[in-house]
């Protein structure tokens, strides 16, 4: 499996079209068998990963150039999705605002 392929397993596992906004592939790979995943993988995940022979790392939190450039949509999401779950919009928008 290449990243290409798992991202395209993600996305349909999360029932998902396309690639949201807080989501980016930034190191490309090939011949992906084995995953690290956490929420916050910085230095010391990604040296573990390596000495513990993972192909591929995947993080909750991205730190890459799209996730940046995309965080009004982010933000925007985050509200959308507190909307959903019965918070007013006012109060969804507050608490986004709060957050930055």
């Amino acid at each position: 499996m290449n990243t290409k392929q798992l991202m395209e397993e993600a996305l349909k596992l999360a029932e998902l079209t396309e690639i949201p906004a807080d989501s980016q592939e930034i190191v490309p790979g090939e011949n992906i068998k084995r995953i690290l995943m956490g929420v916050d993988m910085q230095t010391p995940e990604l040296l573990l990963a390596k000495q513990l022979g993972f192909d591929c790392v995947v993080s909750h939190h991205p730190v890459g150039d799209v996730t940046f450039a995309n965080c009004a949509e982010i933000i925007k999401t985050q509200i959308d999705t507190l909307v959903k779950w019965g918070v007013p919009v006012n109060k969804a928008q507050k608490a986004i605002e709060e957050c930055y």
